[in-house]
């Protein structure tokens, strides 16, 4: 075993589109990104028009309720196949990639390689050198799962965060990746900025730039409990730990395929561009003509209702109507000692809730809110940006918006490796046209 080995990390053949294709066309943004709206995927479409994308080989979840999952999985992998075969991707090249993507004058660093999947697992973590940072929802893996299973391509949207406070590991990377000329530079579409990247082919060189990061850590902290946390991607990378671990039942004789590793792209927590951001809650009436509840499942009862809080009322200081919903927006992204609520939509003025911090704000309402869907026959998604779910909660008077507090991820590590993974869908990494797009692929069945 070499020492990149012992960290749980590989280096992923990567394929490329030719340099003749359009890569403003191929690239798109992860899966799992605006959820609610599905305009932004038929531009997307009409973008990409009949030029070889990214687009034609992912599931977009803003598809998933359009009942015809199978078949749509069967175009993915027919075009997977198609694009490997076809000509459409240059020779695989045996290399990491250091990448930077630049949106709105911030740059975010990050290398791409692939872990090793026995290194994680989202149903035990606590031994694991890959941790999760949220709790996974069990339902949002088998369209994933179906979407992988036996599928010729792999194309990642996983980020895993180092706690490299001296951001000592991606600059030494960047130096000697920036030796040669980029493998690709290429603007992205809708406004989400450009992406470069740089091929690193001296795999000794990145295990000893980790090997030096970690034995700091170890003689500073002691030996860290875990080395990466998943900052976006949760779902899709315990779809790939499931995929493998059924592959590794029925195929007890390989001990190294390459549905055992996940691409990744591993960037620092503490990089000064990478700004946390909650996500938040819309909820909505599923079924307008028949509710549980005897008061038509009033969606405007939303915000008391979990002040009150099923009879165990939050520590709640205060509850108050905003002048607007800008206002309200401002005072949301203020950091405070305490924890915050903002609701919006349901024909409703604005309502803030103010409430002492025991805890993080989501692990506070997130059981309760479970609890009332249930009962009150709403749906709740998740949304990333206060806009999107301004938006989307004003557009339907049975609908409501959830705003939660900003998240400090300055203590991540430390709350991770004491409480375990944090309530699913707890903050993302920057606004929704900062997410990572599809670009590199590997080879992962067949």
């Amino acid at each position: 075993m070499n020492r990149l080995d012992s960290f749980g990390l590989k280096t992923p053949e990567i394929l490329l589109p030719h340099s003749d294709l359009d890569l403003q066309k191929w690239s798109v943004i992860a899966c799992d990104q605006r959820t609610q709206d599905r305009e932004y995927w038929e531009a997307v479409k009409r973008i990409v028009g009949d030029s070889p994308s990214a687009f034609n080989l992912i599931f977009p979840e803003v598809f998933l309720k359009d009942g015809d999952s199978e078949e749509r999985i069967k175009n993915i992998h027919a075009a997977m196949e198609n694009y490997r075969a076809g000509g459409v991707f240059a020779p695989p090249r045996k290399a990491c990639i250091y990448v930077e993507r630049s949106v709105d004058k911030k740059k975010r660093r990050g290398i791409i390689v692939c872990i090793d999947l026995e290194k994680y697992d989202w149903r035990h973590p606590e031994t694991s050198l890959i941790r999760s940072t949220e709790g996974t929802v069990k339902e949002r893996l088998p369209a994933r799962m179906a979407t992988r299973r036996g599928a010729a391509l792999e194309l990642s949207h996983i980020l895993l965060l180092i706690d490299d406070k001296e951001d000592a590991v991606l600059p030494t990377l960047e130096s000697r990746a920036k030796q040669a000329s980029p493998l690709y530079d290429t603007p992205l579409m809708l406004g989400s900025g450009s992406i470069a990247g740089w091929a690193l082919d001296d795999q000794n060189f990145i295990a000893e730039t980790f090997a030096a990061f970690f034995d700091k850590q170890t003689q500073i902290k002691g030996q860290p409990s875990f080395l990466f946390a998943v900052g976006d991607g949760n779902h899709s990378l315990a779809s790939a730990k499931e995929v493998w671990e059924e592959y590794k039942q029925a195929h007890p004789e390989e001990k190294a395929p390459q549905c055992r590793f996940a691409m990744v792209e591993i960037e620092n927590l503490y990089d000064k561009s990478m700004d946390f951001q909650p996500i938040h809650r819309i909820v909505w009436k599923k079924d307008r003509s028949s509710a549980k509840s005897a008061s038509p499942s009033d969606i405007r009862l939303l915000p008391h209702m979990l002040a009150e809080n099923g009879g165990n009322p939050l520590p709640l200081i205060n509850m108050r109507s905003m002048q607007s919903a800008e206002e309200l927006m401002r005072l949301m992204r203020e950091r405070t000692p305490n924890n915050r609520l903002g609701f919006i939509g349901g024909g409703e003025d604005c309502l803030l809730l103010e409430f002492e911090n025991k805890g993080i704000a989501v692990a506070e309402i997130q059981p309760l809110l479970d609890s009332l869907a249930e009962k009150m026959n709403w749906a709740v998604d998740y949304i990333h940006g206060d806009r999107e779910t301004r938006s989307l909660a004003e557009s339907d008077s049975d609908r409501m918006g959830i705003l939660l507090p900003p998240f400090h991820k300055d203590r991540l590590f430390e709350t991770i490796a004491k409480t375990g993974p944090l309530p699913r869908k707890s903050f993302s990494m920057g606004e929704s046209e900062e997410k990572r797009f599809y670009l590199e692929a590997r080879s992962l069945f067949g």
